[in-house]
């Protein structure tokens, strides 16, 4: 009978879930490229932040992210309609905490809108991602200068993982 129960329960502790242990702010998920090195903290599934120094002082800003790479799905707004000139993002009425960043694959650059900066733009093209200009764009947004944030992103180095 003892050796019944013995079986038994190697048995439901086999199948027993695990128990998910006490999270706390001191703990946070990390996001890791290929060779380990930590490229940013979690924030929620395909976003993470990171740290950076910048002209201003320090900055946080998120990415996006999947395993394989960087987000790739930027847009450029223009003022012009050939696509020329000062690039500017659109940051809404409302800035994001932390604000996001675009990563252009094409040149492996991030990208931000200015912190500082935020205008009403008359847009007359656009290009998405690292494509071809469309002088169809023509609206009105809330913007900011597009600056680069980065040109060190080739460092990362896919598949990216949290733990």
């Amino acid at each position: 009978m003892k050796q019944a129960a013995l079986a038994l329960s190697a048995v439901i502790g086999l199948t027993l879930p695990a128990m998910a242990e006490p999270q706390d702010a001191n703990d946070p998920v990390v996001v890791r490229d290929a060779t380990g090195a930590v490229i940013g903290r979690l924030l929620s599934e395909g976003s993470m932040a990171r740290r950076y120094a910048s002209r201003g002082g320090p900055r946080v800003v998120s990415i996006e992210f999947s395993e394989q790479g960087l987000a790739n799905n930027f847009v450029f707004f223009f003022p012009t309609s050939d696509c020329s000139g000062q690039p500017y993002m659109e940051t809404f009425f409302f800035r994001p905490v932390p604000d996001r960043t675009n990563y252009e694959q094409a040149t492996q650059l991030l990208w931000e809108g200015d912190p500082n900066t935020q205008v009403t733009l008359n847009t007359n093209s656009a290009t998405y991602g690292s494509g071809a200009c469309d002088p169809t764009v023509v609206q009105t947004i809330i913007a900011s200068p597009a600056l680069v944030l980065d040109s060190q992103s080739q460092g990362f180095t896919p598949p990216f993982r949290a733990e």
